[in-house]
């Protein structure tokens, strides 16, 4: 095996890895910090990530107070517990601000990472594209250059979305 197939392999495998602590995370903690927010409730920083599946159906078991959410007071503190619901019903669990901040970054991160392994894919597979695009109207090594360049593209705008987002919802 040559080189640059021994680096492109190794960037998927771990690209793979990564991927697996992301979603591993995710199951952990029951959420990512890109679908939750950051409130400031009772004069006391929560970072919240909304609750899914068993975990949100255990918290539809649980009563509010006999305070209701509004708009102006979007969430209520479920007695005893560290679930937040909002006024539309949905269940937020705070999980503190390391393991939000942990998931906020691997989520941008994530793309990253989803970008180098489409790129190490598509190096592995130039060869191949290029034989399969000899006799065709769109040469082969410009139809590469065009999908490295989209993945480039879509990865670097998608992380600078992610990150913005992510530093306005922790500055609140």
């Amino acid at each position: 095996m040559d080189r640059k197939t021994r680096i492109c392999v190794w960037i998927i495998i771990l690209g793979l890895v990564n991927f697996i602590a992301f979603t591993m995370m995710y199951i952990i903690i029951g959420g990512d910090a890109k679908n939750g927010r950051v409130e400031t409730i009772d004069g006391r920083r929560c970072y919240l990530v909304r609750m899914r599946g068993s975990e949100r159906e255990a918290a539809s078991q649980h009563v509010l107070p006999t305070t209701l959410p509004t708009p102006d007071r979007p969430l209520l503190r479920v007695p005893g517990t560290r679930i937040y619901k909002s006024y539309d019903g949905t269940p937020y669990k705070d999980i503190g601000k390391g393991p939000y901040i942990y998931s906020g970054v691997h989520s941008i991160l994530i793309l990253l990472t989803v970008g180098a392994v489409l790129l190490a894919m598509l190096t592995l597979a130039k060869d191949h594209i290029v034989t399969a695009m000899e006799n065709h109207i769109i040469n082969g090594r410009a139809l590469i250059h065009v999908f490295a360049t989209v993945v480039v593209l879509t990865t670097v705008m998608m992380m600078l979305l992610f990150l913005l987002d992510f530093i306005n919802e922790l500055r609140g």
